[in-house]
């Protein structure tokens, strides 16, 4: 994975535990199964956890989720997101 003779570094991934206080989501469970009503859209990673295997989300997912999830809010008017780093107060 070079460019230009530098080597890019790897993409930050998230778990779902993490992503879904990202999104604002109430539980992990809740971004599960968002992510399964949306499959098509972001393809899944499993990294082997003890036992084990847990998904993650790469950063852009995360970003293309945020952007999904909060323009779908604004368009329909449902109530803003709980978490204020995220809210589009304007």
């Amino acid at each position: 994975m070079s460019t230009g003779g530098q080597l890019q570094p790897p993409e930050p991934v998230y778990s779902l535990a993490d992503a879904a206080k990202l999104l604002a989501f109430p539980t992990s469970h809740a971004l599960k199964t968002w992510l399964w009503r949306n499959k098509a859209d972001y393809k899944p990673i499993y990294r082997q956890s003890g036992l084990r295997m847990k998904r993650y989300i790469t950063l852009s997912d995360l970003l293309r989720m945020r952007a999904k999830i909060f323009r779908g809010e604004r368009r329909s008017g449902k109530r803003p997101p709980a978490n204020p780093l995220f809210r589009h107060d304007s």
